[in-house]
């Protein structure tokens, strides 16, 4: 999800540095790939907290 976050952003700036516009919706297609990237990567630091969590609990037993 970041790579395909990373590929659009470098897109988007690409389209802004030429002579043609970039299409209206194209802004908030990459904002909703950033934020869904974050949530994304938000849920894959708390599973990793939680499995941490577990296994220091269950070598504590």
């Amino acid at each position: 999800m970041l790579f395909l976050f990373g590929g659009a952003r470098l897109a988007e700036v690409g389209m802004q540095s030429s002579s043609q516009s970039v299409p209206d919706g194209y802004h908030k297609v990459v904002a909703v790939l950033g934020w869904t990237a974050s949530l994304t990567l938000l849920l894959a630091v708390l599973s990793l907290l939680a499995s941490w969590r577990i296994a220091w609990y269950e070598a504590r037993q």
